[in-house]
Protein backbone atom coordinates (compact mmCIF):
# COMPACT_ATOMS: atom_id res chain seq x y z
CA UNK A 1 0.00 0.00 0.00
CA UNK A 2 1.12 3.38 -0.56
CA UNK A 3 -0.05 6.91 0.12
CA UNK A 4 -4.26 6.61 0.75
CA UNK A 5 -3.93 3.16 0.81
CA UNK A 6 -1.50 2.84 3.52
CA UNK A 7 -3.14 5.05 5.35
CA UNK A 8 -6.14 3.81 5.26
CA UNK A 9 -5.12 0.21 6.40
CA UNK A 10 -3.79 2.09 9.38
CA UNK A 11 -7.04 3.44 10.21
CA UNK A 12 -9.21 0.11 10.02
CA UNK A 13 -6.11 -1.72 11.95
CA UNK A 14 -7.04 0.92 14.56
CA UNK A 15 -10.87 0.86 14.56
CA UNK A 16 -10.41 -3.03 15.38
CA UNK A 17 -7.91 -2.91 17.67
CA UNK A 18 -10.12 -0.58 19.50
CA UNK A 19 -13.29 -2.51 19.04
CA UNK A 20 -11.55 -5.04 20.31
CA UNK A 21 -10.30 -3.21 23.60
CA UNK A 22 -13.70 -1.70 23.90
CA UNK A 23 -15.54 -5.27 23.72
CA UNK A 24 -13.19 -6.73 26.42
CA UNK A 25 -14.08 -4.05 28.79
CA UNK A 26 -17.88 -4.87 28.48
CA UNK A 27 -17.30 -8.29 29.55
CA UNK A 28 -16.12 -7.74 32.77
CA UNK A 29 -16.23 -10.39 35.73
CA UNK A 30 -18.87 -10.79 37.97
CA UNK A 31 -18.95 -8.88 41.43
CA UNK A 32 -19.19 -11.49 44.31
CA UNK A 33 -21.98 -12.16 46.72
CA UNK A 34 -20.20 -11.05 49.36
CA UNK A 35 -19.23 -7.49 47.38
CA UNK A 36 -22.85 -7.32 47.42
CA UNK A 37 -23.12 -8.11 50.66
CA UNK A 38 -20.49 -5.67 51.59
CA UNK A 39 -22.44 -2.86 50.04
CA UNK A 40 -26.02 -3.76 50.68
CA UNK A 41 -26.41 -4.92 54.57
CA UNK A 42 -24.32 -2.61 56.35
CA UNK A 43 -25.58 -1.97 59.91
CA UNK A 44 -25.49 2.22 59.29
CA UNK A 45 -25.61 4.20 56.60
CA UNK A 46 -28.46 6.22 54.11
CA UNK A 47 -30.06 4.33 51.50
CA UNK A 48 -27.37 5.80 48.79
CA UNK A 49 -24.64 3.68 50.81
CA UNK A 50 -26.63 1.10 50.38
CA UNK A 51 -26.77 0.56 47.12
CA UNK A 52 -24.63 -0.80 44.27
CA UNK A 53 -24.68 -0.77 40.09
CA UNK A 54 -23.92 -4.16 38.71
CA UNK A 55 -22.80 -4.77 35.07
CA UNK A 56 -25.65 -6.66 33.97
CA UNK A 57 -25.73 -6.57 30.40
CA UNK A 58 -28.81 -7.06 27.47
CA UNK A 59 -29.05 -7.87 24.41
CA UNK A 60 -28.81 -4.13 22.30
CA UNK A 61 -32.30 -2.45 22.48
CA UNK A 62 -33.52 -5.22 24.09
CA UNK A 63 -34.53 -6.48 27.54
CA UNK A 64 -33.23 -10.60 27.01
CA UNK A 65 -30.33 -10.76 29.45
CA UNK A 66 -27.30 -11.69 28.32
CA UNK A 67 -25.18 -14.60 29.65
CA UNK A 68 -22.85 -12.38 31.48
CA UNK A 69 -26.20 -10.96 32.96
CA UNK A 70 -27.08 -14.41 34.30
CA UNK A 71 -23.49 -14.79 35.84
CA UNK A 72 -23.72 -11.47 37.71
CA UNK A 73 -27.32 -12.28 38.61
CA UNK A 74 -26.50 -15.60 40.40
CA UNK A 75 -24.35 -13.89 42.55
CA UNK A 76 -26.94 -11.39 43.44
CA UNK A 77 -29.26 -13.98 44.33
CA UNK A 78 -27.15 -15.23 46.61
CA UNK A 79 -26.53 -12.29 48.19
CA UNK A 80 -30.26 -11.78 48.45
CA UNK A 81 -31.29 -14.96 49.70
CA UNK A 82 -28.47 -14.76 52.88
CA UNK A 83 -29.32 -14.14 56.21
CA UNK A 84 -28.18 -10.19 56.01
CA UNK A 85 -30.88 -9.88 53.31
CA UNK A 86 -33.57 -12.70 53.44
CA UNK A 87 -35.94 -9.92 54.59
CA UNK A 88 -34.85 -6.87 52.81
CA UNK A 89 -37.00 -4.86 50.30
CA UNK A 90 -34.84 -4.12 47.34
CA UNK A 91 -35.37 -1.96 44.89
CA UNK A 92 -34.14 -2.75 41.01
CA UNK A 93 -33.81 0.19 39.17
CA UNK A 94 -32.79 0.06 35.58
CA UNK A 95 -30.40 3.05 33.84
CA UNK A 96 -29.63 3.88 29.89
CA UNK A 97 -27.42 6.04 28.18
CA UNK A 98 -28.54 8.95 26.56
CA UNK A 99 -28.63 7.49 22.81
CA UNK A 100 -31.82 7.16 21.19
CA UNK A 101 -35.23 8.87 22.09
CA UNK A 102 -36.19 9.62 25.78
CA UNK A 103 -39.11 7.36 25.90
CA UNK A 104 -37.50 4.44 24.05
CA UNK A 105 -35.12 4.78 26.64
CA UNK A 106 -37.51 4.67 30.11
CA UNK A 107 -39.48 2.09 28.73
CA UNK A 108 -36.35 -0.29 27.95
CA UNK A 109 -35.24 0.92 31.64
CA UNK A 110 -38.30 -0.52 32.93
CA UNK A 111 -38.44 -3.58 31.09
CA UNK A 112 -34.87 -4.50 32.15
CA UNK A 113 -35.30 -3.89 35.51
CA UNK A 114 -38.48 -6.03 35.12
CA UNK A 115 -35.94 -9.21 33.22
CA UNK A 116 -33.60 -8.80 36.58
CA UNK A 117 -36.80 -9.31 38.77
CA UNK A 118 -38.26 -12.01 36.70
CA UNK A 119 -35.00 -13.74 36.95
CA UNK A 120 -34.55 -13.45 41.04
CA UNK A 121 -38.24 -14.84 41.34
CA UNK A 122 -38.11 -17.90 38.88
CA UNK A 123 -34.21 -19.10 39.77
CA UNK A 124 -34.23 -18.08 43.61
CA UNK A 125 -37.87 -17.89 45.08
CA UNK A 126 -37.46 -14.88 46.14
CA UNK A 127 -40.94 -13.09 47.27
CA UNK A 128 -41.94 -10.69 44.12
CA UNK A 129 -43.39 -8.27 47.02
CA UNK A 130 -39.77 -7.84 48.10
CA UNK A 131 -38.55 -6.49 44.73
CA UNK A 132 -39.64 -3.03 43.53
CA UNK A 133 -38.62 -2.22 39.91
CA UNK A 134 -38.55 0.96 38.20
CA UNK A 135 -36.59 2.28 35.47
CA UNK A 136 -35.16 6.06 34.73
CA UNK A 137 -34.17 5.52 31.26
CA UNK A 138 -31.60 8.32 30.79
CA UNK A 139 -32.97 10.37 33.55
CA UNK A 140 -30.58 10.26 35.74
CA UNK A 141 -26.70 9.30 34.20
CA UNK A 142 -24.14 8.46 35.91
CA UNK A 143 -21.38 10.26 33.72
CA UNK A 144 -23.43 12.96 32.58
CA UNK A 145 -20.43 14.32 31.21
CA UNK A 146 -20.25 11.34 28.72
CA UNK A 147 -24.07 10.67 28.31
CA UNK A 148 -23.78 7.58 26.12
CA UNK A 149 -20.90 6.50 28.22
CA UNK A 150 -21.25 2.59 29.30
CA UNK A 151 -21.45 3.55 32.71
CA UNK A 152 -24.98 4.53 32.25
CA UNK A 153 -25.99 1.44 31.28
CA UNK A 154 -26.63 0.10 34.39
CA UNK A 155 -28.83 -2.32 36.92
CA UNK A 156 -28.58 -0.45 40.44
CA UNK A 157 -29.98 -2.38 42.97
CA UNK A 158 -30.58 -0.35 46.37
CA UNK A 159 -31.87 -2.18 49.84
CA UNK A 160 -35.00 -0.37 50.54
CA UNK A 161 -35.47 -1.42 54.20
CA UNK A 162 -35.17 0.59 57.10
CA UNK A 163 -32.35 1.40 59.00
CA UNK A 164 -32.32 -0.62 62.67
CA UNK A 165 -33.00 2.45 65.11
CA UNK A 166 -30.29 3.42 67.47
CA UNK A 167 -31.39 4.27 71.14
CA UNK A 168 -31.78 8.10 71.99
CA UNK A 169 -28.40 9.07 72.83
CA UNK A 170 -28.71 11.35 76.58
CA UNK A 171 -27.18 14.98 75.68
CA UNK A 172 -26.06 14.26 78.89
CA UNK A 173 -25.32 11.77 81.02
CA UNK A 174 -26.83 11.63 84.40
CA UNK A 175 -24.12 12.23 87.63
CA UNK A 176 -23.71 8.46 88.03
CA UNK A 177 -24.68 6.92 84.68
CA UNK A 178 -21.90 5.03 83.05
CA UNK A 179 -20.51 6.80 79.97
CA UNK A 180 -22.22 6.47 76.85
CA UNK A 181 -20.23 4.55 73.82
CA UNK A 182 -18.78 6.74 70.89
CA UNK A 183 -20.99 6.54 67.90
CA UNK A 184 -19.50 5.79 64.75
CA UNK A 185 -17.45 2.91 63.24
CA UNK A 186 -17.77 -0.74 64.25
CA UNK A 187 -21.40 -1.91 66.87
CA UNK A 188 -22.02 -5.07 67.70
CA UNK A 189 -25.65 -6.06 67.17
CA UNK A 190 -27.07 -7.77 69.82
Amino acid sequence: MTGNGSLRGWIVAGAVLVAAFAGAAQASEPVSSSYILEKLAPITGEEEGRSIDLDITFDLGSARLSKEAVRQLEALGQALTSAQLANARIGIYGHTDASGRAVHNKKLSEDRAASVKAYLVATFKIDAGRLFTAGYGEEKLKNAAAPNAAENRRVQIVNLSPMPSRPPQPSQPAKDAAPVAPTGGMQAIQ
